[in-house]
């Protein structure tokens, strides 16, 4: 029996849904798009499928950027969304030895050159590639104490980075010592604004509970 065509994203895109504002994240192209308004109606957060519900004139223009297609088979799988409800802000790592220096610049040394002038999609793909089989929410506890010690460290660091850098140093930092965390990426809009941070369940990693609350998950690595 045959099915019909439906509408889904492309595999290289992700969106989601800001107060009906639609939000699309294509990573091949390393950019955002904010459509205002064309979502009304949808659930808040990471959209994974539903576009047939969108207006057939947006679809078509979709299809036409290559951010959408046709097909049969099922839809994306959501991922889950964890509240962020704690963070680390204001906590210290009481014992820094130079190992731990060496650490986070050996850390560097090995994602400089695959971070700078590396296509957005790569940095993804290895991102995700690092975390492929490691439990990060057993060792939760270890995770937290390092994050900890990356946050002592990097003020004293000659480079800093916005959150694109940072968060990928320390998936680095933690990989390391064999263990990983979630890589987020939230938009909001209103004016428009795009962020990433690290996150385990509900712990913030590198950033605060406060600054990160107001933005809707749409990738999760």
């Amino acid at each position: 029996m045959s099915h019909p065509f439906r509408w889904a994203l492309a595999p290289h895109v992700h969106a989601a849904v800001d107060a009906g504002n639609l939000v699309l994240l294509d990573i091949e192209a390393d950019a955002y798009f904010c459509l205002p308004g064309l979502a009304e109606g949808f659930p808040q957060g990471p959209l994974a499928g539903g576009l047939s519900d969108l207006s057939a004139s947006l679809l078509g223009e979709l299809a036409g950027a290559k951010l959408i297609h046709q097909t049969t088979g099922p839809d994306r799988a959501p991922f889950e969304v964890t509240t962020p409800r704690r963070d680390l802000a204001g906590a210290v790592s009481d014992r820094i030895r130079a190992r731990d220096a060496w650490d986070l610049a050996a850390a560097w040394s090995g994602l400089a050159p695959r971070f700078y002038r590396r296509p957005f999609s790569e940095v993804i793909d290895r991102a995700r590639g690092r975390k492929a089989g490691v439990d990060g929410e057993g060792r939760a506890g270890e995770v937290e104490a390092r994050a900890v010690l990356f946050n002592s460290l990097l003020p004293w660091s000659p480079v800093q980075g916005a959150c694109l850098l940072q968060s990928a140093w320390l998936i680095t930092f933690l990989g390391q010592a064999g263990l990983a965390a979630d890589w987020m990426f939230g938009v909001r809009t209103w004016p428009f604004s795009a962020h990433c941070w690290v996150q385990l369940g509900e712990v913030v990693l590198n950033d605060t509970v406060e600054r990160v609350a107001p933005y809707r998950a749409i990738l999760k690595v």
